[in-house]
């Protein structure tokens, strides 16, 4: 059996606990891997993705930073969710 090369993650932190929610943050971090993410969990997405992709009116717009994604003055956060891709996707 060989290490995943790809993640494909759709809210993967509803319904865990803090210390399962806190491994999976750490498992991220680290993880070397591309990295397809959907989640309202910020804090996750700070500590797991560089990119965000949003898909809105037929058209995918890309945005680079981490941070800065999920910050109060980012039009984003209106939208209530965040895909975020790793750049290794080609994607970027």
């Amino acid at each position: 059996m060989q290490d995943a090369q790809l993640l494909l993650l759709d809210e993967p932190s509803n319904h865990l606990d803090v210390s399962a929610r806190q491994w999976l943050m750490s498992y991220l971090e680290q993880y070397q891997g591309a990295l397809l993410l959907v989640s309202h969990d910020a804090g996750l997405l700070q500590a797991a993705c560089t990119h965000v992709a949003e898909i809105a009116g037929g058209k995918v717009n890309t945005y680079s930073g981490g941070k800065a994604l999920t910050s109060k003055s980012n039009p984003l956060r209106q939208f209530g969710t965040f895909s975020f891709v790793s750049p290794k996707l080609g994607l970027m």
